[in-house]
């Protein structure tokens, strides 16, 4: 039995006598820990046998002599080393298929004896200046929505009449030049002779002229009428006439009227006083307000009789419902208004007086114009205004352009001569001339 144990030790150490010393190393150090090693002792020679060149093993009569460790587990055996695991494969990474082509390498090129060409040249460094945004997606094709058709509307009525003319107003008198009335014909051809105007002025009831100016501006789509109350002590019963014309003729629709006015001048030229004015004011307008008129009510006169030093005239302002006055440069004795082509710079400073005195408020010029002519001779106005043709074309062409930005807050004086006016000592003869069509 001893002799077959020390046999197969011989065996083994033959085998490790035969592996490579190359390395040196114990290749199965990686391996378990030997915590126990049992000795046997066999019969033989003394043998000694050197294992991995530092490492000797003595058998002293037959029994090598092993030093023992100082653990006493359970010895184990010493089985062969297993030969190295082949090294892995190169590990390539392959991401999830995303349906992708594959990816073709193109083999090499062949061999040639001819030097290669050279490599192209590289692009030039990229700046940021040369980096252009990628254009931008194509807009998404969305379908329309479809709807149904909106029923048909018609459209609604216009509150008022589109206005047409030229913008600025111009004073009317429906009387002959005997002071007789004219007739509805005659007034119809007046009024169609003005059409280029927006608004007709007038100053009163009398004549039956609410019965024939009223159906010719009627006629013209657009053109307005400033109506007038002259008697202010007989306002109210006028006021009726107005509410009952615009009810034939309009149906009751106030928008054709722009203002009325109650008296005018009637202060200045002594015909009421400034308490008549106003109480016919308020007559008028009561009854007016009652036949469904919600526009302005005023009074006229001159913007002196408004300013009077006494500040009287200040309670006119307040009873109107916007500044009116009748303003004419060729009646200004200052001087510097002379001339026909000041007309406009003298209009506009007296508004400015008007409005610092009654208010910053809407300021009507309800007259303004130059005479054409006089019963004087030429020759008493040597010193002041002339009243020629000259300057009465010039005058109009002035006032236009001072009021080019405001057209309906000026009256032009007048439609045509009033050859049945008299004059008075401050009229200067000129009563009669100041027509802008001449003689009708």
């Amino acid at each position: 039995m001893k002799a077959g144990i020390f046999l197969t030790l011989v065996s083994l150490l033959g085998l490790s006598a035969a592996q490579p010393h190359r390395h040196r190393r114990f290749h199965n150090k990686p391996r378990a820990l030997v915590t126990e090693v049992e000795i046997v002792t066999v019969t033989a020679p003394l043998v000694v046998i050197e294992v991995f060149g530092t490492d000797t093993i003595t058998f002293t009569e037959g029994v090598p002599q092993i030093p023992a460790p100082t653990s006493t587990e359970a010895p184990v055996s010493f089985p062969p080393p297993p030969p190295p695991p082949p090294p892995p494969p190169p590990t390539t990474t392959t991401p999830p298929s995303t349906s992708l082509p594959p990816v073709v390498i193109p083999p090499p090129a062949p061999t040639s004896s001819e030097s290669p060409p050279p490599p192209p040249p590289l692009p030039a460094p990229t700046t940021f200046s040369s980096i252009q945004a990628p254009p931008p997606p194509p807009p998404l094709s969305v379908p329309e929505p479809t709807f149904a058709p909106a029923p048909s509307i018609a459209p609604a009525p216009s509150t008022g009449p589109v206005s047409t003319g030229n913008g600025y107003g111009i004073s009317y008198n429906p009387y002959n030049d005997d002071g007789t009335c004219k007739d509805a014909n005659s007034v119809s051809r007046d009024i169609d002779s003005l059409k280029e105007y927006t608004m007709i002025r007038i100053y009163g009831v009398d004549c039956d002229q609410l019965n024939t100016v009223i159906p010719a501006v009627k006629s013209h789509d657009g053109m307005k009428l400033f109506l007038g109350i002259n008697d202010v002590n007989s306002a109210a019963s006028e006021a009726q006439q107005i509410v009952d014309a615009v009810k034939k003729y309009f149906g009751g629709d106030w928008s054709r009227i722009d203002t009325v006015s109650v008296g005018n001048e009637a202060v200045r030229t002594g015909a009421a006083s400034i308490g008549q004015v106003i109480a016919g004011m308020r007559a008028a307008r009561g009854v007016l307000q009652g036949g469904g008129f919600t526009g302005p009510v005023v009074t006229v006169d001159t913007i002196e009789t408004f300013l009077n030093p006494d500040g009287s005239g200040i309670q006119l302002c307040k009873e109107s419902d916007y500044n009116a006055a009748n303003c004419h440069a060729f009646f200004d004795t200052s001087g510097y208004y002379n001339k026909g082509s000041e007309a406009g710079d003298f209009v506009t400073m007296q508004v400015g007086r008007f409005k610092q005195g009654c208010g910053d408020r809407r300021t009507v010029i309800t007259e303004s114009g130059w005479p054409h002519s006089s019963s004087f001779p030429l020759d008493v106005f040597n010193t002041g205004p002339v009243p020629d043709e000259s300057n009465h074309i010039a005058a109009i062409s002035s006032l236009k352009e001072a009021f080019v930005g405001n057209k309906s807050d000026l009256v032009l004086f007048s439609a045509f001569n009033d050859m049945w006016k008299k004059d008075f000592s401050d009229t200067k003869g000129t009563e009669k001339f100041w027509g802008i069509f001449g003689a009708q």
